[in-house]
């Protein structure tokens, strides 16, 4: 594996992201350190990565002793030119304009990196997210084109070949945008992520990881969901394909088993989208989600909501996260009517400043 300062920018982008998918941002008060070592534990000191790089590029022998099977390092296939996005197992690289290619963190071959412990461990890893890529691949041939769902363009011998959402995610758009950005564009947003929700729960689809994170805008500013290695049901319930996607604490509806997911779980999971998309925070901003997973649990198992009283879209909230919603299409009709009143007062304000 050979490292030039040109994977630097890169690494940075994607150390903070996957960080940011682990939920431990607080970690890491210094991303912009000259690093391209990827943590999944996300508690290691940030220094130790500059001081290991540095070591790496005076002593390169020194490779496979100081290698920790839990780092990773970014890896570029084949006609990638940068990587823009990590997750829990794979990255998301540019190849043109109009095309990414998903692809697992580990790359293919790593015989003279490891040891053999280490060695089997991301092995097993990458087996995981080949076969949560392919488990994808067959969820959205299945789905097929809707303007709701990012399009699958085709295979790649590394990975998945996908359409280039201009705008990023919802959640990098509005921390960048936020002030910017009208109540009505929110809702419309959350609208559109629950029409995507109620037409793949249509088609027998949970989708097993829904998050503000895994809404994408195109360059029109529409929403896609992305991210679909959950599971495909038969029409008696039975499983098809299950590529095991798992929902982050802030969005997990309590249940005696965290593994099995549902359209309630899903429609959980859209409520507290749509919080972060309208308050611009967590739920519970104070509690960390990987140190404070039981006592966020508590929180939700005990309806110990954040105030939504007062929160233009409480109701929709609450209604998601106490599973008054039977289906998304529900989700859809109150949204709708909280636009028409949202139009209506913009129409009366503009009314009495002419």
């Amino acid at each position: 594996m050979k490292l030039t300062l040109a994977h630097v920018a890169d690494a940075r982008l994607a150390l903070a992201q996957h960080i940011r998918a682990f939920g431990a941002e607080r970690y890491f008060s210094d991303t912009t350190a000259p690093t391209v070592i990827i943590h999944v534990r996300a508690k290691v000191v940030p220094q130790r990565k500059v001081t290991l790089l540095k070591e790496l590029a005076n002593n390169p022998e020194n490779l496979k002793l100081t290698m920790d099977p839990y780092e990773f390092w970014p890896w570029y296939p084949e006609g990638v030119s940068r990587i823009i996005a990590a997750g829990a197992s794979n990255y998301i690289a540019i190849v043109d304009e109009s095309t990414v290619l998903k692809f697992p963190i580990v790359p293919p071959q790593e015989e003279d990196v490891y040891t053999i412990g280490g060695l089997n461990y991301r092995r097993q890893l990458r087996e995981a997210a080949v076969k949560g890529l392919e488990v994808e691949e067959r969820i959205l041939q299945h789905l097929g084109p809707h303007p709701r769902v990012i399009r699958l363009i085709q295979r790649h011998r590394d990975g998945l070949l996908l359409e280039n959402m201009a705008n990023g995610s919802v959640q990098k758009y509005l921390q960048e945008n936020d002030s910017k950005t009208s109540l009505y564009q929110k809702l419309e947003w959350a609208w559109q992520a629950a029409e995507g929700l109620a037409y793949i729960h249509e088609r027998n689809v949970l989708h097993c990881d829904f998050s503000i994170g895994n809404l994408l805008l195109d360059s029109n500013l529409m929403v896609k969901l992305c991210d679909f290695q959950g599971k495909l049901l038969d029409s008696d319930g039975s499983i098809i394909l299950d590529g095991g996607a798992a929902v982050n604490t802030i969005s997990s509806m309590p249940r005696p088993d965290y593994n099995i997911c549902n359209q309630k779980s899903d429609i959980f999971a859209l409520g507290t989208a749509i919080y972060i998309m309208i308050t611009g925070q967590s739920p519970f901003p104070g509690l960390d989600p990987i140190d404070d997973e039981h006592e966020i649990q508590r929180r939700f198992r005990e309806s110990d909501f954040p105030p939504l009283k007062t929160l233009y879209v409480g109701d929709i909230v609450r209604k998601c996260w106490m599973q008054q919603y039977a289906q998304a299409t529900e989700i859809m009709d109150d949204i709708r009517r909280l636009q028409g009143y949202e139009a209506e007062r913009l129409e009366n304000r503009e009314t009495r400043s002419k």
